[in-house]
């Protein structure tokens, strides 16, 4: 179905819900174009806004009308124009709204006929939303469908951010979902915000992941909601990280209004968490902290269409826990020492992970730290001194034990080499001599980023990499873990990514290497075995548990799989172009298979995240499962153990075995690769569309110049360099 079919199909939806009383009007009848490439489908009908009582237009309410039924125009050619034959008296009025239909809709040119009169209904039409709404449903993106604007309750709200994080991107697409008029900005640029506001005038700013302090001229005009990842009465920007240093069991997210002072103003929603046990920060933030702010937004967006609705200052509440004023935490509140307990090192790191990380000394190197868990207890020697390494990690003595550090990032760095890397390969000058952990003594040790389990006629290969990011040496490995696993006698495979499934390459270990396009082609080869074992695998059905976001390749690598589950809140980020590469990992065969050859150009094209509901609707995921981690993780396995015990489980593998052997005479999957590794030489090698710079940029975490990054005009106002990727973790790959 054409965009404009999807959108004159929108627009009959939205002209059926109108009110009982039926107001005058006038309809315009539609004369077919003498051009073939022009078809007239239906008779348009308008009228302008009226009260309930009939007739008359109501006061200091912006002009509107109503569309019964529209025409299509399903021509290529762009001279093709609907043509309307002037007879009788036309309105000026309705005059004015079919050319704006028009233009809305990206029709050339209108002019208007055959007037009568007629009777129809309005539809009902909230005061926030002053923007004629076919000019809003033109904006949509082709892929969301019908699950965007329910225009009844259809509000303008401009989400305000420091960066599209994970979490912004929950809350836009659950708005856009709800039917609202939705408008990114980033407050990198405060003087481009004020323009954006002036253009966009919202109703609502909702600021759901925002660093800066809203200028006073912002809020005092609009109402903005700051989401505050603390519980009533928490101020400050460390909110989590005393959270955790202090052992909160229980904590909460908190909507205030913006005020002068920071997290100051009244209340208008709260919700409240227990956390869980040793959490790191980015799995405290992108789990319990980012589902209770998903769910006060639709609270929010209520209460700002309540005239009666008036906030409640802080005290004024009751609520289970209550924070207080905090100073932001400083590398001096984060200090350890390599000769304190293990759990101590590891709270104070687990509360700064992700950013900024606790600076310590290492091998001798000032550092930062990130990513740590406890190690095995028994190997005698000075606290700080490394035992040994495995996996990328590294494992320090401490004063009652050892832990494992996975990430360092050199502190006395230059900014534009200050990258976060597997500690392995940071501290790779000066591990000579230090032994590395191999086979079940890892296993024992507490750390490993790839494992395999079996229950019962289920194998289970696990994978957990730090923010998604996939090296080549990970990759290596987890093909390997693949292939054994392929080789049991199970009946079903599970393939189950960590807190973020999968970001594909790691560009980080790209920045870091000597020769950077090589280590990029190294990865990119790495990173598509992967994805061949899981294609090629035909003695067993394959099943990818989606458990935590993921963007570029690692969406691909999932959809190779015969059944895919996703976990409710799980954002996808099928797309690689706003990095600057082509693409890999099977793309062109996994994702048409599943949403067809057009699907999969606005997808890679459009750069837009998607949720586990539309992922559904679309073929890109099977199942959704329940939200919570660890009812997902019971719910992969008894869904896989279900399929495996099933009646149909022969007939389906047979089904599977046929399919790709059709596939396979119909095109050799090796076709598809090297077709994808053609195009991505252009990118690796001859930089044609930018890779090295917006790798750099993003690893670097510094603006990339370039373009504005606006895939449909009117609902995106943020950089492709600020966003090189559209996905929620620092380190992304493709």
């Amino acid at each position: 179905m054409s965009v404009r079919q999807r959108l004159l199909q929108r627009d009959r939806r939205v002209a059926g819900e109108h009110h009982d009383v039926p107001p005058a009007g006038v309809s315009v009848e539609v004369q077919r174009h003498p051009r073939p490439a022009i078809d007239v489908l239906e008779t348009m009908s308008f009228c302008p806004a009226v009260d309930q009582d009939g007739g008359r237009r109501l006061p200091n309410e912006p002009d509107r009308i109503g569309l019964r039924s529209a025409v299509s125009c399903h021509g290529n050619d762009p001279d093709d124009l609907l043509r309307f034959e002037p007879l009788g008296d036309a309105p000026t009025e309705c005059r004015r709204r079919v050319r704006q239909y028009a233009f809305a809709h990206g029709l050339r040119l209108c002019q208007i006929a055959n007037v009568r009169s007629t009777r129809c209904g309005i539809p009902s039409w909230p005061k926030s939303s002053q923007q004629d709404v076919s000019a809003a449903i033109a904006a949509t993106p082709q892929h969301m469908g019908t699950r965007n604007h329910s225009t009844r309750k259809a509000m303008r709200v401009m989400l305000l951010c420091s960066s599209f994080n994970g979490l912004t991107q929950r809350v836009w697409l659950d708005l856009r979902a709800a039917g609202h008029d939705v408008r990114v900005e980033l407050s990198s640029d405060m003087d481009a915000v004020r323009a954006a506001a002036l253009t966009f005038d919202p109703a609502l700013i909702v600021c759901p992941f925002l660093r800066e302090r809203v200028p006073d001229d912002l809020w005092m005009r609009y109402r903005t909601i700051i989401i505050h990842p603390g519980p009533i009465g928490d101020r400050g920007a460390s909110s989590l990280d005393w959270a955790i240093t202090d052992g909160a069991t229980t904590w909460g997210v908190t909507a205030l209004q913006a005020v002068r002072e920071l997290d100051d103003g009244p209340v208008w929603a709260t919700r409240t968490f227990p956390v869980p046990a040793g959490p790191r920060k980015s799995s405290l933030y992108n789990g319990p902290v980012a589902d209770a702010a998903v769910d006060l937004v639709p609270e929010i967006v209520a209460k700002a269409t309540d005239p009666a609705f008036i906030p409640a200052r802080a005290d004024e509440w009751s609520t289970p826990v209550r924070g207080r004023a905090r100073a932001t935490m400083r590398q001096a509140d984060r200090a350890f020492a390599w000769s304190d307990p293990t759990v101590d090192i590891v709270r104070r790191v687990r509360a700064a992970d992700g950013s900024p990380g606790v600076r310590t000394t290492l091998c001798g190197q000032d550092l930062f730290v990130y990513d740590v868990l406890p190690g095995p207890n028994g190997l005698a020697g000075v606290p700080g001194t490394v035992a040994a390494r495995q996996h990328g990690a590294v494992l320090v003595r401490t004063g009652d034990g050892t832990i494992w550090v996975g990430q360092v990032r050199l502190a006395d760095a230059p900014r534009d080499r200050s990258i976060k890397l597997p500690a392995s390969i940071g501290l790779s000058d000066h591990l000579g001599g230090v032994p590395e952990l191999i086979g079940a003594h890892n296993r024992e040790a507490g750390f490993r980023e790839t494992s395999y389990e079996r229950f019962g006629c289920v194998g289970v290969v696990s994978f957990d990499f730090y923010n998604g990011a996939m090296s080549s040496s990970d990759c290596r490995r987890l093909a390997s873990t693949l292939r054994r696993a392929a080789a049991q006698n199970t009946r079903v495979l599970v393939i189950h990514g960590g807190e973020t499934f999968s970001n594909g390459i790691h560009l980080g270990v790209i920045e870091a290497a000597e020769d950077t396009r090589r280590e990029t082609w190294h990865n990119i080869n790495a990173i598509d075995d992967v994805c061949r074992e899981i294609i090629t695998c035909t003695d067993q059905i394959v099943v990818a548990a989606v458990g935590g976001n993921a963007g570029a390749g690692g969406v691909m690598l999932a959809l190779g799989a015969d059944r895919v589950l996703v976990r409710d809140g799980v954002v996808l980020n099928p797309h690689y172009r706003t990095m600057g590469l082509y693409g890999s990992e099977y793309w062109t065969y996994v994702l048409p298979r599943r949403v067809g050859s057009a699907m999969a150009q606005q997808l890679t094209e459009q750069c837009l995240p998607i949720d586990a509901a539309e992922a559904a609707e679309l073929g890109l995921a099977d199942e959704i499962l329940p939200a919570s981690p660890g009812n997902f993780d019971d719910a992969v396995v008894a869904y896989a153990t279900a399929l495996g015990t099933s009646q149909d489980y022969n007939r389906l593998l047979v089904a599977k075995q046929v399919r790709r052997e059709q596939d396979e005479r119909r095109r050799p999957l090796d076709s598809y690769r090297a077709a994808e590794l053609s195009e991505m030489i252009q990118d690796i090698y001859h930089g044609r569309n930018d890779f090295a710079a917006a790798r750099h940029a993003f690893v670097t975490k510094q603006p990339r110049p370039g373009r504005l990054f606006s895939p449909v005009a009117g609902q995106a106002g943020y950089q492709v360099g600020h966003l090189p990727n559209l996905a929620a973790r620092s380190e992304v790959g493709a």
